[in-house]
């Protein structure tokens, strides 16, 4: 017995070169990221490695702030802020010990957005290693199931928000929303508006944000935030009149923009999309069931069913640019579908090209509407991702010649749509659409002879 303990403690490297192997991406710092005021973070896990030619004690593994940090540990099992004990700290050569770690946010803090802060000291054979850990919190306010009862607005100034439930815009009523204001919502959470909402965004860099309260990660290079079905999306029904949305992003959808109007010809606008990016839906990030809506200077990106699916109405689409390149199911048969009783959809300077199959445009007439019903579509200096030729509806078109986006990186669920300077797309649109849309997505002019879609 006596032979056996020496043994094992003779096995133990005391030399001060003895130290674990910490694999950080950053060695002197751990980034939570963004967390909600009053949430706990999803649980990280941080692995010390022995790769060393013999075992080795740490002498403790230690929070900084102790038990009034905002963070918490919890080492081979045990929780707590402060570990000395040897029989927890021994790490046999080759083997690993496991911490694992948390941050919970404040319910309530003095500014919009703050920094957590506090440090993992381990210490071993008279070195000490400190690691930094880091939060990002957001001041929130908690809206669950709420109804507005006045006109409000929402702006930078006061808390984001994070939505629960449904939260609903009477008729007569409008909430309007400020520049760089974020819209945290749940699972299944959605907007329904009955009277009308207006997202007032002026910056392409600050935009109103509507997004999922996961703020943590599913892989090392993707957010939830930035997955399918993360939160349910906006429904704009009949008495919903005069709403606008500029300088917006919205991400992470179940349903995307859903709008329902009268099916009379010459109805009121119901909606005037701007400046905006929409992306990452379940379904069709904009499905219109016989509404009037202008679309401008906008990019829809990845949804399960068509980018936009247009049930009839009346609609302008003015330098945009249509790119399915979604990741996690079969892609739809079109990108942009049109049906009939159709007054008029004019698409003008606008790309419609993915990765799934041409043609990315379905033309579907609906016989049981009956022979005569009304379908006028007409697209101008587009680019489509199809086969086809010019005539009446179709006026000088880029047919089948990809837009040579700046990247898109399937595996990583990354399309950035700017265009290359070899782009057909490239100085081929319309001119007459500079006096209206002088300006790109990113807010820099259009040359003379502009670009098709939504970038110069």
């Amino acid at each position: 017995m006596a032979l056996l303990i020496v043994s094992c403690t003779d096995d133990i490297l005391t030399g001060s070169n003895a130290q674990p192997t910490i694999p950080l991406d950053n060695k002197d710092c751990y980034d939570f990221g963004t967390i909600l005021s009053g949430a706990t973070s999803a649980t990280q896990r941080l692995i010390i490695y022995n790769e060393n030619k013999g075992t080795i004690e740490l002498e403790s593994v230690r929070l900084r702030g102790g038990n009034e940090s905002a963070f918490h540990i919890n080492v081979d099992g045990m929780a707590g802020s402060s570990f000395t004990r040897p029989e927890l700290l021994h790490i046999a050569k080759g083997d690993s010990l496991y911490i694992l770690m948390e941050v919970t946010a404040p319910q309530e803090q003095s500014e919009r957005e703050q920094t957590l802060e506090d440090f993992l000291d381990i210490a071993c054979n008279g070195r000490m290693t400190s690691i930094r850990l880091k939060a990002t919190t957001m001041d929130v306010e908690q809206l669950r199931n709420y109804t507005l009862e006045e006109n409000t607005r929402w702006d930078a100034s006061g808390h984001d928000k994070q939505i629960f439930g449904t939260l609903t815009i009477p008729e007569g009523k409008t909430l309007t929303i400020a520049d760089s204001t974020h819209i945290y919502l749940h699972d299944q959470a959605r907007f329904e508006v009955y009277g009308t909402l207006i997202i007032d965004g002026t910056s392409t860099e600050q935009p109103v944000q509507f997004l999922g309260d996961r703020t943590d990660k599913m892989f090392d290079n993707l957010y939830y935030s930035d997955m399918v079905g993360q939160w349910d999306g906006l429904v704009f029904f009949p008495s919903s009149k005069g709403n606008v949305i500029d300088h917006a992003l919205f991400k992470g959808m179940t349903s995307g923009l859903q709008l329902f109007q009268d099916e009379a010809e010459g109805n009121e606008q119901q909606l005037l999309l701007r400046n905006s990016i929409l992306k990452n839906s379940s379904v069709s990030l904009i499905r219109s069931t016989a509404s009037n809506m202008t679309i401008e200077n906008s990019c829809l990106m990845n949804s399960g069913d068509a980018l936009m699916e247009l049930n009839g109405g009346t609609y302008d689409i003015v330098h945009c640019t249509l790119a399915n390149y979604q990741f996690w199911t079969s892609y739809p048969e079109h990108d942009l579908i049109l049906r009939n009783p159709l007054y008029r959809c004019d698409v003008t300077n606008t790309i419609i090209y993915g990765a799934g199959k041409a043609p990315n445009i379905g033309l579907d007439y609906n016989p049981t509407i009956g022979t005569d019903s009304i379908f006028h579509y007409r697209f101008d200096h587009c680019l489509i991702n199809a086969n086809g030729e010019d005539d009446d509806d179709f006026i000088s078109v880029v047919w089948a010649e990809d837009p040579l986006y700046v990247l898109v990186d399937m595996p990583n669920y990354i399309c950035d749509p700017h265009l290359q300077e070899e782009s057909p797309a490239r100085r081929k649109g319309k001119a007459s659409t500079l006096q209206r849309l002088p300006l790109d997505l990113d807010g820099k002019p259009r040359s003379t002879s502009p670009s098709i879609g939504c970038y110069e």
